[in-house]
């Protein structure tokens, strides 16, 4: 069994140790004994998105963003049958953008996004800082990342992604941070997201590999984050 993963706009986007994402990914598949095959593709590309199993993208500067969601925006149809197709989307940072509505630059300027998702975007002062958020109705695990950002988001109307514990959501006032849909996971948490979060590590992993998916045990990954939300708490006091 092949594992096909598409990495969206890689010369444009990928900051922040973003691809971190994809190597725990595929660490994680051949773990399983499962082959892990990554695509790039790009500006201009073709993006079968239904051929594949997951499709990433990681998070960018405005200067990478914007000719990412320019490609990206007459994209919609091909992403609503992927997406009913089952296919999982992670995007993380401002690659969340691309699926989403409108963005509103500082001088006015508005860039269509695929519109896949019910979340309008605002360019703003950067915000960075630590996040700590649990996932509305499914537990108490606790989630951490980092945010470095100049955009706000309205997505008031979409299934939140976390709801914050510590940190900023969508926007200053907000609880609430990035978006679950269907198998769409997209928010502004960096970290990467994947390594220091083991369980959403496992929850992509477990749709990925279906049938041959094998829980693992106590983990390094684990253990680090353990270790880190007890820091961040000690920093709070």
């Amino acid at each position: 069994m092949s594992i096909r993963i598409l990495l969206l706009y890689p010369e444009h986007m990928g900051l922040s140790g973003d691809k971190g994402n994809i190597f725990a990914l595929r660490h994680r598949l051949h773990a399983l004994g499962l082959r892990c095959e990554v695509t790039s593709a790009g500006v201009g590309d073709a993006m079968p998105f239904r051929e594949y199993d997951l499709i990433y993208a990681g998070n960018a500067p405005l200067s990478g963003l914007l000719p990412a969601m320019a490609d990206m925006a007459p994209r919609t149809e091909a992403l609503r049958a992927a997406m009913d197709a089952g296919r999982i989307f992670l995007l993380t940072g401002s690659a969340r953008c691309l699926l989403g509505g409108d963005l509103t630059l500082r001088d006015g300027t508005v860039v269509h996004g695929a519109r896949l998702l019910a979340e309008s975007h605002r360019e703003v002062n950067r915000f960075t800082g630590e996040i700590i958020a649990t996932r509305p109705g499914l537990g108490r695990t606790l989630y951490l990342g980092c945010y470095d950002r100049v955009l706000e988001t309205d997505a008031a109307s979409e299934r939140p992604l976390f709801q914050t514990v510590r940190g900023m959501g969508d926007k200053p006032a907000a609880i609430y941070e990035g978006v679950f849909k269907n198998n769409i996971y997209a928010t502004y948490m960096l970290g990467p997201l994947l390594v220091r979060n083991p369980e959403l590590l496992e929850e992509l992993v477990e749709k990925l590999a279906g049938g041959q998916y094998r829980p693992r045990g106590e983990s390094f990954d684990a253990e680090a984050k353990a270790l880190r939300l007890a820091a961040l708490e000690k920093k709070k006091r």
